[in-house]
């Protein structure tokens, strides 16, 4: 679920639950022991492409976009 703020202190908001944002899964259990910097931008991706296409989409070269 992404919910939108927008003009909250001047600025737009986009906000999703906690579990999908610290830990880029859809349930606690989920949650894998360890992880790196790789697992954690590879989890993160996954989660994008699930949820995410329509707000934060590929790049024009099918790789994904940076950061921000």
């Amino acid at each position: 679920m992404l919910s939108r703020y927008d003009g909250v202190g001047g600025y737009d908001w986009i906000a999703i639950p906690l579990i999908p944002y610290f830990y880029a899964v859809e349930r606690l259990e989920d949650v894998p022991l360890f992880a790196d910097a790789k697992i954690v931008a590879f989890r993160r991706d996954l989660y994008r492409r699930k949820y995410l296409m329509d707000v934060v989409p590929d790049l024009p070269n099918g790789e994904t976009p940076g950061r921000n």
